[in-house]
């Protein structure tokens, strides 16, 4: 059954979900979420923390670097780890006194953290392809447990040791081994321990396990137009997406709400603001904090890609921007998409000077949201001579979905998935996104989650309108080696949130102590210990009185 989620880390967020007033223990952070004591940044989210509050980072990828700022605090990812890519920057993470980073992998620095006074601890961490791991400068004395250290150019530690803890370069400290951790794919950025017994596979739209693609009846049945181009909000609440409205006699936007991910679209307002002149309005993308909506209009004199914002989410838009730049010259363009940033965009055009043929992709950049695109592209590593549309890009820009005709020996209408590895290449590794009833089907017009694990799409065949598809099955794998980690970290620290078995002891890494730490080949260290609480007691007596003389059913 699918799960009408972005996700998992949403649902995570959503249940229970407090946003505490002020002096409060806990800030969650995460894209969609805003102040006060909710944040889209974890910088943000420091910010606003006191001393001794928790930060609470939900799983995701945060292009930014991270300054505890003298603060006494607690940031760790929530249930799972969270990425911090420092962009090239000098420090990804800086520390100092009291402060506690957990859960995290580190990367992409001139230094993964740097430490200064005070006795900051680092937990449960991976620190990966930074020119320095950890350096400390002045009097700090950081507490390194748990962690690993890989791939590092110019080392790891500098000016500390490290305990219970894989350290490519080696360290003496208790429990540290140099050995190789055995990631499941570190180039492609995936840091799960590989396992025997198990290991959490993050996987993609034309991986195996994706469900049956499942029809937004709420969205396509009671209307007399099919909906289409999806676009969701970063929180999984809000979906984007045009339909024609007899009323009014021409498409215009629409947004749907529901109360969560999980949930069904229960009621939705057509962007009317945004259709005052009688022309076509659609293909929406939203930012990832909601407060700005691009989106195409088709004027007389073309389709035009414009933005309309607002200040709060929930509030109307206003219209306020067309990119003029994107149109010179009677050019049109339509199909908007962004990254998280929002300086690169790619879109479609038929008539922009320099095509392929046909209908072909553009990319185009800017060097701050204030000012105009220029670079202007055709992305000719993908246009052909026949149709390339409907384009969408990553969050991190490194990933492109596109819709083509006749492309590659499959006929009719498919889409294909491209990939680069720096924001400066060319995009590659191109390959058909199959799911389940892919073949009687049209797929067009996505929308793919930032994780890769939903993906939304519109139905050209028969203009039944969108549907989404996700994975379903059990996301665990089973490798042909297990890596040392596993089981490797502080026996002093009990692995509560580890999926059994889980050895009794804590995995090193930034998924350790997690619901996706990798599983352990050994057993419980003591089978009396029932429930897993580390002590045999009497609950652990009552457990087994429970269940005196219980007997299976087939004795």
């Amino acid at each position: 059954m699918v799960k009408y989620s972005i996700t998992g880390w949403m649902i995570a967020l959503l249940v229970g979900l407090v946003c505490v007033s002020a002096g409060a223990d806990i800030i969650r952070v995460g894209p969609g979420w805003h102040p006060p004591y909710c944040y889209p940044t974890i910088q943000e989210g420091i910010q606003a923390a006191q001393e001794g509050d928790t930060v609470l980072v939900a799983p995701g990828v945060y292009y930014e670097e991270v300054d505890f700022l003298g603060k006494a605090i607690t940031v760790r990812g929530d249930n799972s780890a969270a990425t911090i890519n420092g962009g090239g920057g000098f420090a990804v993470v800086t520390m100092s006194e009291e402060g506690i980073l957990q859960n995290f992998v580190i990367t992409n620095g001139v230094l993964g953290i740097l430490c200064f006074d005070g006795t900051p601890k680092v937990n449960l961490v991976t620190v990966v392809y930074n020119a320095l791991g950890l350096v400390v400068l002045g009097d700090g004395s950081p507490q390194i447990n748990s962690c690993i250290f890989r791939h590092n150019s110019n080392g790891d530690l500098d000016g500390a040791d490290a305990r219970y803890s894989c350290i490519q370069e080696g360290n003496p400290g208790e429990g540290n081994i140099c050995m190789d951790p055995l990631f499941a794919d570190a180039e492609g950025g995936d840091y799960h321990l590989r396992s025997r017994i198990g290991r959490f596979n993050p996987v993609g739209p034309g991986e195996p396990g994706w469900s049956e693609p499942v029809w937004l009846n709420e969205l396509n049945g009671v209307h007399g137009d099919a909906a289409a181009s999806p676009c969701l909000s970063a929180d999984g609440l809000t979906i984007y997406f045009n339909r024609h409205i007899p009323a009014l006699d021409h498409y215009c936007i629409v947004e749907a709400y529901r109360a969560t991910p999980e949930g069904p679209f229960t009621s939705e307002r057509v962007l009317t603001e945004l259709s005052t002149t009688g022309y076509y309005v659609g293909a929406p993308w939203v930012s990832e904090d909601g407060l700005r909506l691009y989106y195409t209009e088709n004027l007389a004199e073309g389709n035009r890609i414009k933005m309309a914002q607002r200040a709060v989410v929930g509030e109307v838009w206003t219209p306020v921007h067309t990119f003029y730049e994107l149109h010179t010259n009677g050019v049109y363009g339509t199909q908007p998409a962004l990254t998280a940033d929002e300086l690169t965009i790619v879109w479609h055009s038929g008539n922009r000077p320099g095509s392929a043929g046909g209908i072909d992709l553009w990319l185009a950049t800017r060097p701050s949201m204030n000012e105009p695109f220029g670079n202007i592209r055709p992305i000719d590593e993908v246009n052909t001579s026949n149709h390339e549309t409907s384009p969408y890009i990553l969050a991190d820009g490194l990933t492109l979905y596109f819709t083509a005709v006749d492309r590659n020996g499959y006929s009719g209408i498919n889409t294909f998935k491209a990939t680069r590895s720096s924001l400066n290449d060319t995009f590659g590794n191109e390959q058909l996104i199959e799911i389940p009833g892919y073949s009687e089907m049209n797929v067009s017009n996505c929308w793919v989650s930032s994780n890769e694990e939903y993906f939304y799409f519109e139905n050209q065949t028969t203009g039944q309108g969108i549907f989404v598809s996700d994975y379903h099955e059990d996301r665990w794998v089973v490798d042909d080696e297990t890596s040392p980690c596993i089981d490797g970290g502080d026996p002093a620290t009990y692995p509560m949130d580890e999926p059994n078995p889980n050895g009794g002891r804590i995995n090193m890494g930034a998924y350790g102590g997690t619901g996706q730490a990798s599983k352990s080949e050994r057993p419980w260290p003591n089978p009396c210990d029932i429930n897993q609480d580390g002590r045999v007691d009497m609950w652990d007596f009552a457990e087994m009185s429970g269940n005196w003389l219980w007997t299976a059913p087939w004795i």
